[in-house]
């Protein structure tokens, strides 16, 4: 309650500089907890930093009485944000992206699905009763072909585990190159724009990684503007650090810009927590300290995740992995 009306006098019941984005893992959930006093709010997505969970309650959704995924290879970005309004428009239940590079990676086991000139591609899910999805299945189909672009639909489970197969098909791949030196490090991780800066997001993304001459698997969830960005590094060579360095601090600058924030799902770690005044300005972020100063004083649950410990490094963590110190 203490910790309630604090934050009250300081950010009023419904933060008005909260960034405007569809879904969020950073920083603690103010804009969720200040509403309504309730404790759960605060509590989710907190990592270990202010309180221990000894159990919990979930509520399932019921599944779907019918399903159709679509699949459709872009060629040019500039038909991303058409598709992304379709999706919108229609509920669909799940909008992903995939990149280039993890085209160029998964083309080594989904010939037949993935488009050797694609620069992109979507895998849209729709869901309702029958004749609802096969309505807007139809509807996806013509979108496409009036776009000029390839799609692969499907409506029986046999055909959509096939399409979900491309989701799950670079993972191991990527996990092979790691033999050659060739490192998905996760620097960047799961940053999350509002939804109309996706392709400025994308575009500024793909000049900081040409800029470091360092190829990305780039995938992830499109309706929610929620990028996972893995970059391929050479941890053979002394500049990979460096470079690192280099595309985790100009795509904080990027995603804080845009008015993102750095994780969409898997929280700021001790990765991002460095960063958390670059992106949430200084009042959220001595909201968040308050936080935890009041619900952990003595600093023992997960230090320097969330809200960063003095001097602390981001990438500390990572160097012993790939060769020593940094």
């Amino acid at each position: 309650a203490k910790l309630h009306g604090e934050l009250l006098a300081v950010l009023g019941s419904e933060p008005t500089d909260w960034p405007a984005i569809r879904k969020n893992s950073s920083g603690y959930a103010l804009d969720r907890f200040l509403p309504e006093a309730d404790p759960v709010q605060l509590v989710v997505g907190s990592e270990g930093t202010i309180a221990v969970l000894t159990s919990a309650t979930v509520m399932l959704a019921p599944l779907p009485e019918a399903q159709a995924l679509g699949l459709i290879m872009i060629r040019d970005l500039l038909d991303l944000p058409i598709l992304l309004q379709w999706a919108r428009d229609n509920e669909a239940s799940a909008c992903e992206f995939f990149g280039r590079r993890f085209l160029e990676i998964a083309l080594q086991t989904h010939h037949s699905l993935v488009a050797g000139d694609a620069e992109a591609a979507l895998l849209i899910e729709l869901d309702g009763d029958l004749d609802q999805v096969l309505a807007k299945a139809e509807s996806l189909r013509q979108l496409a072909r009036d776009l000029g672009l390839e799609t692969a639909l499907g409506v029986e489970e046999g055909e959509r585990d096939d399409l979900w197969s491309l989701r799950h098909a670079a993972s191991p791949l990527i996990v092979e190159s790691a033999k050659t030196g060739l490192v998905s490090t996760q620097i960047i991780e799961d940053s999350v724009v509002p939804p109309e800066a996706l392709g400025l997001y994308l575009s500024g993304l793909d000049e900081i990684l040409r800029a470091a001459d360092t190829d990305a698997v780039i995938f992830g969830h499109a309706g929610d503007a929620n990028v996972h960005v893995n970059p391929l590094l050479d941890v053979r060579r002394s500049s990979w650090r460096d470079k690192a360095r280099a595309i985790l601090e100009e795509t904080v600058a990027l995603v804080a810009d845009l008015g993102g924030t750095l994780s969409g799902e898997h929280g700021d770690g001790r990765l991002r927590a460095p960063f958390l005044e670059q992106i949430w300005g200084p009042k959220l972020t001595g909201a968040f300290q308050r936080t935890k100063n009041t619900l952990d004083p003595a600093g023992i649950l997960n230090p320097g995740v969330v809200v960063p410990l003095p001097e602390q490094d981001p990438l500390e963590g990572l160097w012993p992995q790939y060769g020593g110190a940094a």
